[in-house]
């Protein structure tokens, strides 16, 4: 049997970039292990998961993981806490080989994961493991980002626009693997702007614009809601 899940909840969030107000008092709740936050660019998603790893100050509000605040610590503290982002661009270093990103990420934390299983469960990684970041494919890019974030057997994964740039083989690939961490037991919330990956992922969505959390809904209700898809996605209705 899988582990119980972890629970994030994000009340009153007020986060600014430089002089730029960003989050205005968002509220939201993860509590049945797997969330999808949509919107359009500019909504503030990718606010939202810096400052959920301690990497953009929190003006005023409360981050907790399982009752356990997190607002207002330093990053290496909140990924000690069983936090991980997957952050958007990959962001892979391009000296580096594959296997050395994922040794430097080895023994953080106890479980399942380890570079051989990363190596089995993405065996493009392991036909890659000694080129160097600047010699990867985008999608080669984003198996290391995910590898090397499942190699810190994290409590909850964040992952920002995994699915940008991608084919939708690699992605539906990608969304596979996140589907059986969170079975056996790692919390998930996917940002994204892509519908099709957040209602793959999620059986709840959060739909975020201006900032704040404007509707939680459910995937099937996002799915036939063609108003609610023009108005947070941009998706012309018929």
């Amino acid at each position: 049997m899988a582990n119980p899940t972890s629970a994030l909840s994000i009340r009153g969030l007020y986060v600014d970039r430089g002089a730029q107000p960003i989050l205005h008092g968002l509220n939201l709740q993860l509590t049945g292990g797997r969330l999808a936050v949509l919107g359009r660019n500019g909504a503030g998603k990718s606010t939202l998961c810096l400052a959920i790893m301690g990497m953009l100050p929190v003006r005023s509000g409360s981050i907790t993981l399982d009752g356990v605040e997190l607002a207002g610590k330093p990053p290496h503290d909140i990924a000690a806490a069983g936090i991980t982002l997957v952050p958007q661009g990959r962001r892979v270093f391009p000296s580096l080989t594959v296997d050395e990103h994922l040794r430097l990420m080895e023994g953080r934390r106890p479980g399942p994961w380890n570079a051989a299983r990363v190596y089995r469960e993405l065996p493009r990684l392991a036909e890659r493991k000694t080129n160097y970041g600047n010699q990867l494919s985008g999608g080669e890019k984003q198996m290391l980002a995910l590898g090397r974030a499942l190699m810190t057997n994290p409590r909850l994964i964040v992952l920002d626009e995994p699915s940008e740039g991608l084919s939708p083989l690699i992605v539906e690939h990608l969304l596979q693997l996140i589907a059986e961490c969170h079975r056996e037991g790692t919390s998930i919330l996917l940002v994204e702007q892509n519908m099709r990956a957040g209602l793959t992922a999620a059986a709840e969505v959060a739909l975020m614009s201006g900032g704040v959390v404007s509707h939680t809904v459910s995937s099937e209700t996002l799915q036939s809601d063609e108003n609610l898809q023009h108005q947070y996605l941009g998706i012309a209705t018929h």
